[in-house]
């Protein structure tokens, strides 16, 4: 008797725990979502997303969005070019969750007519006037060829906390060099292309070091590390 009271438990919870996802999917397809749980990951330096704006974002681009399927609020959320990754599912309270991850910009590449940024990964992010992060401009004759040589040397000065306080724009000349400016003191760097990296800003910190300092930071105009092994500079 026991044994036969426990299987009837059981076919009655299962009954019960069927019948509510049926109601859910129901309650899902037939009535308005409710956007209250939304996640926003990733966004505690730069607030790109936020829950009204996700919620903006998607009635104006979905048309009849209280009758859109998760599926279709997804895919739709993939398509924002700020948001990097997404999670959309529906609860058996029929509320729909959102989780997603934003992408953060490492440099904003400015300059008429061209104002966007590049994350990381060296995807391209519209300017937004949600919201503006303090980071290194780059600017000039820049091309999507560019792109991921500039994340390249951006990515090496912001992982360094002496270069990234040192380094505010990066700049393209039309002979593809890129040349770097500095916070304190009036001259140029010229690092031409990404190759040794590492090499290039050795010999720089130790040109700071030896020569900058006790000669002073303005009595130069250039300073070319595009050669091997040797700073090349040219006094004003």
């Amino acid at each position: 008797m026991y044994v036969v009271l426990n299987i009837l438990k059981w076919i009655v919870v299962v009954y019960i725990f069927g019948t509510m996802l049926v109601f859910a999917n129901t309650k899902q397809k037939q009535e308005a979502y409710f956007l209250d749980n939304i996640e926003v990951s990733n966004n505690v330096t730069n607030r790109f997303l936020h829950k009204d704006l996700i919620k903006s974002y998607l009635s104006n681009e979905i048309e009849n969005f209280n009758q859109t399927t998760v599926a279709k609020l997804e895919a739709k959320l993939t398509e924002h070019p700020i948001v990097k990754d997404v999670e959309v599912f529906a609860g058996l309270d029929g509320k729909t969750n959102i989780r997603l991850e934003q992408r953060n910009p490492i440099v904003r590449v400015k300059g008429a007519p061209l104002d966007y940024y590049l994350d990381k990964e060296a995807y391209k992010m519209p300017w937004s006037k949600e919201y503006t992060p303090r980071l290194i401009v780059a600017g000039g004759y820049v091309s999507e060829d560019h792109h991921s040589d500039l994340v390249k040397i951006i990515s090496f000065i912001t992982n360094d906390k002496f270069w990234n306080s040192q380094i505010i724009q990066v700049y393209i000349d039309k002979n593809q060099d890129f040349i770097l400016t500095p916070r304190v003191g009036d001259y140029k760097i010229i690092l031409g292309d990404t190759d040794y990296l590492n090499d290039k800003f050795n010999k720089l910190f130790l040109f700071y070091k030896n020569v900058l300092k006790l000669k002073g930071w303005n009595n130069y105009s250039e300073i070319n590390l595009k050669f091997n092994n040797q700073i090349v500079c040219t006094k004003k």
